[in-house]
């Protein structure tokens, strides 16, 4: 709870008040001599959520309050998200899946922190290790990079795939299956990171686009190819 009788109530920058399912805003209101000026009482029992940084595509750090933090899960397909909605995920420590990672967004956004692993590895033959099943799939890491995401696609299956678009904008990727990176519609585009991606067949295939590389350290290895494009390969390094 939040009590002020003589000063003021802020919240610290790069902070934001959340309720567990939304974030709120507004003015927060002393509480002068048993009189409150404003509706203080609506803070009973909330906590404050911290913004998580992250760095977007064009190089600034932006920030997201509104996120869920992925948990272990040793199931054979762990769910998160849902059809239509564009969502925030955040990878917080160490976290294992012992499965496939699906995302049922429309896009999924998942930030990695500096010094986290998230490891997913897929569950049977012909299956991928983190799977946006109606959607993009945009990666971030922070100011560091140090936060890593290991995919480990079956021996038939992809390390990352995409019905949509795979958006690299930093951290540390390493993926491996049949196809290291696998877009189904749009495209995948490498904008920052340290990105190292075995396929026994292709590294980063792109099905029906392209596949743009604007910067990062990129490794692509194929039993077959390197990097594959329905459309164009891109090759421009203009960001660190």
């Amino acid at each position: 709870r939040f009590y002020s009788c003589t000063g003021t109530i802020s919240v610290k920058e790069g902070q934001q008040l959340h309720n567990g399912s939304s974030l709120l805003s507004g003015t927060l209101y002393n509480h002068n001599g048993g009189n409150p000026t404003g509706d203080l009482s609506v803070l009973a029992g909330l906590t404050l959520k911290p913004a998580v940084p992250y760095i977007a595509a064009d190089g600034t750090t932006q920030y997201c309050g509104e996120y869920t933090v992925l948990e272990s899960s040793n199931e054979q397909f762990a769910n998160y998200g849902i059809s239509g909605q564009e969502n925030w995920y955040v990878v917080s420590g160490n976290v294992t899946f012992d499965g496939q990672l699906r995302f049922n967004d429309s896009h999924s956004h998942l930030i990695v922190c500096d010094g986290a692993h998230l490891t997913a590895s897929a569950p049977v033959a012909n299956e991928e290790a983190i799977y946006g099943h109606n959607g993009g799939i945009t990666i971030y890491g922070q100011t560091l990079g140090t936060g890593t995401i290991t995919a480990n696609g079956a021996s038939n299956g992809c390390g990352i795939c995409s019905v949509s678009n795979i958006t690299i904008n930093g951290g540390t990727i390493i993926a491996t299956g049949m196809y290291g990176f696998y877009s189904i519609l749009v495209g995948i585009i490498i904008n920052r990171g340290t990105v190292t991606v075995t396929g026994t067949d292709t590294g980063i295939y792109s099905h029906g686009n392209n596949v743009t590389i604007n910067g990062g350290i990129v490794n692509a290895t194929g039993g077959i190819v390197g990097i594959y494009a329905g459309e164009t390969i891109t090759l421009g390094w203009t960001n660190p």
